[in-house]
């Protein structure tokens, strides 16, 4: 499985401001990872070849409510929610 292989170089990276929910949300999607790759994901600042970023998508976006997108940027994986839910709900 690719991912598992590359696993190592991925950092979790939920925003400095982030709320109790998306902290959460950022947790929960390291646990995953963790047990479906039997390596070890964690919530890190720290810049790595490829980052899955948590945070809030821009107004422009239309989301519902509770609404997510997952979207690619270059290296990195964004999962961008209309509020704290859809952080969640995302991850």
């Amino acid at each position: 499985m690719i991912l598992a292989l590359a696993l190592t170089a991925i950092s979790i990276v939920a925003p400095d401001a982030s709320d109790q929910v998306q902290q959460f949300a950022a947790g929960e999607l390291a646990r995953y990872l963790t047990r479906v790759t039997g390596q070890q994901a964690a919530v890190t600042p720290a810049k790595a070849p490829h980052r899955i970023l948590l945070g809030r998508a821009p107004a422009e976006a239309a989301l519902t409510e509770d609404g997510f997108r997952i979207r690619r940027k270059g290296a990195d994986v964004s999962i961008e929610g209309a509020g704290p839910r859809g952080v969640l709900y995302g991850a």
